[in-house]
């Protein structure tokens, strides 16, 4: 009995690591308050040390969730620099304008389309970043193959985070 039991927790939990590893949905939009939650190793303090945002550059957030980062980093832009929001959910497209909104940044353009079929020319982008979203996207290797579409050829100073 005994046995039993610890075999059917080791199968239970198998199964839920399986679905947590292997799930590609977008994060649903009725969960968004926990986008907001701290994450240890991926601090605002690291994302402006990868990414290097600079003033007057245009910059693609793919998967903003709640804007947490994009709210971050719309202000470093400046009033002549732009930063793209690409989302497959327009409610979080949504959510962040409206955050946007309320803090006065008027940088941020929303596009809703699916991180395969990006509606921007080659070379659109200074640089690109995602944080978290990778694994909410089905195929993450056919959508990183597509980087070069992100941002400036990294011979010409494209920065990817």
């Amino acid at each position: 009995m005994r046995n039993s039991r610890a075999l059917i927790g080791a199968g239970a939990a198998a199964a839920v690591a399986t679905w947590w590893f292997t799930d590609s949905a977008p994060y649903p939009y009725s969960q968004r308050w926990l986008l907001d939650l701290p994450l240890p190793f991926l601090t605002l303090k690291r994302l402006d040390h990868v990414l290097q945002a600079r003033e007057g550059e245009r910059i693609l957030e793919i998967g903003p969730g709640t804007g947490l980062q994009s709210l971050h980093v719309a202000p470093q832009l400046g009033p002549n620099g732009q930063l793209d929001i690409l989302d497959i959910q327009q409610e979080m497209l949504d959510h962040v304008g409206r955050r946007a909104k309320e803090q006065g940044v008027d940088n941020i353009v929303p596009n809703c389309a699916d991180a395969h079929e990006l509606p921007f020319e080659d070379s659109s982008f200074d640089a690109a970043y995602l944080v978290t979203a990778l694994g909410e996207i089905p195929d993450p290797a056919r959508t990183l193959g597509s980087c070069p579409a992100w941002w400036c050829s990294r011979s010409v100073g494209g920065r990817v985070g």
